[in-house]
């Protein structure tokens, strides 16, 4: 119990201070919880790395667990960085203390041993997932948090059915997540069946897949930038690890049934994201489409299994986490310096905001599958699997990855370069130091993956293969 202490511990020690404290010890709290979170992150996935699964009662870390687990602790730091001297704003109190509980639900769903206590997790996440979202307390940002409560609760009371479905299945109804895997070719076909199904419905409402995705780009768009990055590169992690861990329970009984869905709504949603982001004309709620594409391009990949297939999924969930964490708190930047999100009104940011627009260039290269950067090599190997299985499939996710490419990269330089407006405010040094810290993370690991983390990697594609 003494990693679980560790690594839950002070986000949530974190939140009851950040909220008594008020604004001014707040920040610091905050900062100090985020920061150790990521330590504590960093020796977990070492100590899966080295030593395998631990389980201790509701909980369980494994190299699932922590490779989804990176994320959360990277970006939480890097967030935090970003938001520690913003401007006083009169929510300041609540956003302080619901920071680190957005940080505690989601490492708390990483390292769920248990389907309702990962049910229950996943459920945190959303509530002060939505409550940051409207930090603003603006219309538009009141309407965001809205539509994601009223879509993704539809959500969860689906994947609550399909909870209900699954134990049903089980001979004996244990939500403990070895129990039921040892269960799992055990499982009666029809009910097991109706559970991923209604899991794929559910979770798939969190993730934002394609239809259900509404919520998202609104969502993202309102939020500020700093948990823009968190909800697109942490917080719809978490919602693909709880349908994997599913997929891992059908997988046995089902067999290809369970994977073509996957296969199914992950390239409807890779090519629904690829379509909007060439015609959106808000910063934001372009990255948002981004991240619909790359959400349904890892689903896509999981669907596929086999080592090479959930290898590349994990890996494309990693670097896509760091890029996307890196584009919307540069993006942020560059919003406040040319006080508009209009795409049209921010050309130029290089000469208004050069590091940003620099830091914003880079990891849109990475978010579009280029090389050097590690999702070209996620993005690679699920194409390679994908050719295996089916060259036509193959063909079709191809022609999104190259849709995805020209169109972003394109939208993007239009951005960076060429005349433009002047600044109209000069942002703080600190979120500019965020941002750097994301784009450093990803530029890193991409440069050199360390022998830990490929480790990570390969334990994860064996488990999710």
């Amino acid at each position: 119990m003494i990693w679980i202490a560790a690594l839950l511990g002070p986000p949530l020690v974190g939140v009851f201070l950040a909220g008594a404290g008020g604004p001014r010890w707040g920040r610091w709290i905050c900062l100090a919880a985020s920061w150790v979170l990521l330590g504590t992150t960093i020796a977990a996935a070492l100590r899966v790395a080295t030593l395998g699964t631990q389980a201790a009662g509701f909980f369980q870390l494994d190299a699932l667990s922590a490779l989804f687990l990176l994320p959360v602790g990277i970006l939480g730091a890097a967030a935090a960085t970003a938001v520690w001297r913003s401007d006083p704003q009169p929510r300041d109190r609540a956003f302080y203390a619901l920071f680190p509980a957005f940080l505690t639900a989601m490492a708390a769903v990483a390292v769920a041993g248990n389907l309702i206590f990962l049910w229950v997790a996943l459920e945190l996440t959303t509530v002060s997932g939505v409550l940051l979202v409207d930090h603003a307390g603006t219309r538009s940002s009141v309407e965001a948090a809205w539509k994601f409560v009223l879509l993704t609760g539809a959500g969860s009371l689906v994947s609550l059915l399909a909870l209900g479905f699954l134990l049903g299945a089980a001979p004996v109804a244990d939500p403990d997540w070895s129990a039921l895997l040892r269960q799992a070719p055990t499982m009666r076909p029809d009910l097991l069946a109706a559970a991923f199904l209604l899991a794929l419905v559910g979770f798939g409402a969190k993730i934002g897949l394609f239809p259900l995705h509404p919520w998202l780009p609104d969502a993202h768009s309102e939020a500020p930038a700093p948990v823009s990055a968190l909800l697109s590169g942490a917080e719809l992690n978490l919602a693909v690890y709880a349908l994997l861990r599913y997929l891992l329970l059908a997988r046995p009984v089902l067999g290809a049934f369970s994977g073509d869905l996957l296969l199914a709504a992950g390239l409807a949603s890779a090519g629904a994201g690829a379509l909007m982001l060439l015609v959106s004309r808000d910063l934001k709620r372009l990255l948002a489409y981004s991240t619909l594409e790359n959400m349904g391009v890892i689903v896509f990949g999981l669907g596929l299994g086999g080592l090479l297939g959930a290898g590349a999924a994990l890996a494309q969930m990693l670097y896509h986490s760091l890029a996307k964490g890196s584009l919307f708190l540069s993006a942020g930047l560059i919003t406040e310096e040319g006080g508009s999100r209009d795409l049209s009104a921010l050309a130029g940011a290089l000469g208004r905001s050069p590091v940003a627009a620099a830091v914003l260039l880079l990891a849109g290269f990475a978010a579009a599958g280029s090389p050097p950067f590690g999702n070209f090599l996620g993005e690679l190997g699920i194409l390679a699997a994908a050719f295996a299985a089916s060259p036509a499939l193959a063909a079709a996710l191809l022609a999104v990855l190259l849709l995805v490419f020209v169109g972003l990269i394109h939208r993007l330089t239009r951005l960076v370069f060429g005349p433009g407006a002047p600044r109209r405010r000069r942002a703080g040094p600190w979120p500019y130091a965020g941002a750097l810290l994301a784009a450093a993370a990803l530029l890193a690991l991409s440069l050199h993956l360390p022998t830990s983390l490929l480790e990570l990697l390969r334990q994860g594609a064996r488990l999710a293969g």
